[in-house]
């Protein structure tokens, strides 16, 4: 028998380790959350863009700012029945996000004192920090391992898409938050039983799905899992009459999308309306599914994939998803298959971001894969893993700053890729743009859009199809337009035209219309949307101001001190 001492000694000794795991576990859940709140939110600062961005960010800013849909710039006030209330021109189509334009508009108006091209901006920032604090809460109550939530977390938080989303002015991140707060308070609906944490799910789902129809997606992977669910025995535990508020919570939640859509069906017909709701131009674009585009798509998905997570991070991430056979990891499974599924398949020109979702859910079975492995690996090879995931991590942002260079040498260029050149001298990289999330000091939309549009004659009328010229369009209509710099410059962009069956002959009629009355400039030579070999036939088309003037003949003095191009 030990002397009494010696058991009282060893007594302290378990009492204070106890105390140690505690104040450890406290420190966990109470102060680590916050650090990494303040941690994350400071990246996000440092490298968020400035001003205006290019491309579907620009779009996103003008929203926000207008409380319009883009589409809608050209169309009469008197069409839209919107009474004394704002958002009248804002739509429901699948581009749109009511509610969170409503945010970022009532933001911009609450501090009208600041630069609201930056106050959109922050939103990013702002749920992109939000959305890594929250899914850290949720991969430590479901690992009880701090080292795999903390390498889940910092994983998605510098991943390419994620990162890119938080940087620049983008709706990603807004959604994000809104979705792990509806799977936040469904777990605590099961774990606790109580209706009104459920009633929350309902309401943030709601909120979501009025932030983008991406939502909606969470349905057949919750529907998959409650029938699971049901084949097993398990009882959902709300009472019938409990059950009848949820579609209340909804209704709410969804609220700003389901006001939005009454109104465009008080002004366009209710097909039309149904259409832009689904996105049936870009939908129909990805029915042909044959063999060869199912084997591309994949490959372009798991590129994707390992640009994001790293090739160790990736087969830990699908150890996890293999790991994941019950409750919360069953379900979040099911939300992979299902946003991997439809982000692969459903082709557009900014694909990468409709993966984000899936690349979150893939972040979540990481943090499973490496709580599963770290028990079973001890002394060298635990340390050695934990520092080759941290390493690798760390490495992801250097190798996103030296992309660009790699893919210059590898002979890979804009054209490369398809993606498109800005103006005369090509202002802007177009792989560095989307290949680099660090957007900090990026003031190259800004300083085209206005050093173009300034330097204007009087009246200027601009063609800018928004589909083959969308960074010109978007630029040049928020400072002629939004920003109210020039707004005696007209930049036309056919919205409501369809761009797959786009005919030329309109911008050739508009231009022969136009160039009697005032100075008229081309964003692009398209030939497709612009037919510009038969333009530079019939006139004087003179690189000007970054852009293309049409003149009826050849340039005096007074204009541009150069030759005219010949069509090719």
């Amino acid at each position: 028998m030990l002397p009494w001492w010696f058991q009282n000694i060893t007594l302290m000794a378990q009492i204070e380790a106890t105390q140690h795991r505690s104040d450890l576990k406290s420190f966990a859940l109470n102060w680590l959350p916050f650090i990494i709140l303040v941690l994350a939110g400071g990246f996000y600062l440092i490298t968020l863009q400035p001003a205006l961005a290019w491309g579907d960010g620009a779009r996103i800013q003008i929203e926000a700012i207008t409380g319009e849909s883009f589409i809608f710039t050209g169309l009469p006030d008197e069409m839209f029945t919107g009474g004394p209330f704002p958002f009248a021109k804002l739509g429901v189509a699948a581009w749109d996000h009511p509610l969170y334009v409503y945010f970022g508009y009532g933001l911009v108006r609450m501090l009208s004192f600041a630069n609201p091209l930056w106050m959109i901006n922050f939103i990013s920032a702002l749920f992109g920090a939000l959305t890594i604090t929250l899914f850290y809460v949720l991969c430590l109550k479901h690992t009880n391992s701090v080292g795999a939530a903390l390498l889940a977390a910092f994983s998605l938080a510098v991943s390419h898409t994620y990162w890119f989303h938080a940087a620049s002015p983008e709706v990603y991140t807004f959604l994000t938050f809104l979705m792990l707060a509806c799977l936040y308070f469904y777990d605590r609906f099961e774990e606790t039983g109580k209706f009104s944490y459920l009633f929350a799910s309902v309401l943030v789902f709601g909120m979501a799905a009025a932030t983008h129809v991406l939502a909606f997606l969470m349905l057949p992977a919750f529907g998959l899992f409650c029938v699971i669910r049901f084949f097993k025995g398990e009882r959902e535990r709300p009472a019938a009459n409990q059950l009848l508020l949820l579609p209340l919570a909804f209704v709410l939640g969804f609220a700003p999308y389901l006001i939005q859509f009454l109104r465009m069906l008080g002004v366009f017909n209710p097909t039309d309306v149904a259409e832009s709701v689904i996105g049936i131009i870009f939908l129909e674009s990805s029915l042909g599914i044959t063999l060869g585009f199912v084997l591309e798509s994949i490959g372009m998905y798991f590129f994707y994939l390992l640009l994001q997570f790293n090739p160790l991070g990736a087969g830990i991430g699908f150890y996890g998803l293999w790991k994941s056979r019950d409750g919360f990891w069953r379900r979040n499974l099911f939300l992979y298959i299902v946003y991997a599924l439809f982000g692969t398949i459903y082709r557009v020109t900014d694909q990468f971001a409709f993966l984000m979702l899936a690349h979150m859910f893939f972040a979540l079975a990481i943090a499973k894969g490496v709580a599963v492995l770290l028990p079973k690996l001890h002394g060298n090879r635990r340390r050695n893993f934990v520092f080759a995931n941290a390493v690798l991590i760390v490495a992801m942002p250097v190798l996103y700053t030296f992309l660009p260079s790699i893919t210059a040498k590898a002979g890979i260029t804009d054209e490369t890729l398809g993606i498109p050149s800005v103006g005369v001298e090509d202002v802007r990289s177009g792989i560095t743009y989307y290949a680099n999330p660090n957007k900090y000091g990026d003031t190259s939309a800004d300083e085209f859009g206005r050093s173009t549009i300034s330097a204007l004659p009087l009246d200027a009328f601009v063609v800018a199809e928004w589909y083959t010229d969308t960074d010109e369009y978007l630029v040049f209509d928020y400072y002629a337009r939004v920003a109210g710099l020039r707004p005696d410059v007209e930049v036309a962009g056919w919205m409501l035209e369809d761009p797959f069956t786009f005919d030329s002959q309109i911008v050739v009629d508009e231009i022969e219309a136009q160039l009697a009355e005032r100075p008229v400039y081309l964003a692009s030579l398209s030939e497709e949307f612009y037919n510009a070999s038969y333009l530079m036939r019939e006139y004087c088309i003179v690189p000007e101001f970054n852009i293309y003037r049409v003149y009826a003949q050849e340039p005096t003095h007074d204009a541009a001190a150069v030759s005219c191009l010949s069509a090719p």
